[in-house]
């Protein structure tokens, strides 16, 4: 598993200038803290804590409902993610398919959910990934099939493969409606 540098989005990755985005980051992550400061106004922002955090994810769905984009943030390797000591890969999403159409009933229709993990939708296994994701969900997705972080450590931000859509990874603030107040768990 390759670190994931969050060095403050030293290559400009402007996560989620939206109102209608939650930004879910992995409380595990190195300098998660310096990734979330770098927020935008507007975007929601959900900790990801010990436990099951597809299941975190769901309760705060529920309880926010209509999110249009889902920005998840956390480790990853070719065809899966790693959310704390948890590994989520297609078998993964499959064992966790209630929990999944939780997600798909609170959000959107046909939201975008938006992985920032290391190399997910790289290969046969990456390409599998994001089709369960899209199959259990109804989301167009976004992953990258690179490393992820800062250029000087050889990543970037770009999220260059997608399911269901050509995707941005940095909607403009622009076609954003106007900012509410970002909320988070404590930390």
């Amino acid at each position: 598993m390759r670190t994931l540098e969050l060095d403050y989005f030293a290559d400009s990755l402007a996560l989620a200038a939206c109102s209608n985005t939650l930004v879910a980051i992995d409380a595990s992550l190195p300098a998660a803290d310096q990734l979330a400061a770098g927020l935008q106004p507007g975007a929601a922002l959900l900790w990801l804590r010990a436990g099951d955090r597809l299941t975190q994810i769901a309760d705060h769905l529920e309880q926010h409902p209509g999110y249009r984009r889902l920005h998840l943030v956390s480790h990853g390797a070719p065809g899966q993610i790693h959310l704390g000591e948890q590994v989520i890969n297609a078998a993964t999403l499959r064992a966790q398919a209630t929990t999944l159409r939780r997600w798909r009933a609170a959000m959107m229709d046909g939201f975008d959910l938006l992985l920032y993990g290391c190399q997910v939708a790289q290969g046969k296994s990456g390409r599998d990934f994001l089709q369960t994701w899209h199959d259990l969900t109804g989301a167009r997705l976004a992953a990258s099939t690179t490393l992820i972080g800062q250029a000087a450590l050889g990543g970037n931000w770009d999220l260059d493969a997608a399911i269901a859509t050509r995707l941005h990874s940095s909607p403009s603030p622009q076609r954003c409606n106007a900012p509410i107040p970002a909320s988070s768990s404590a930390r």
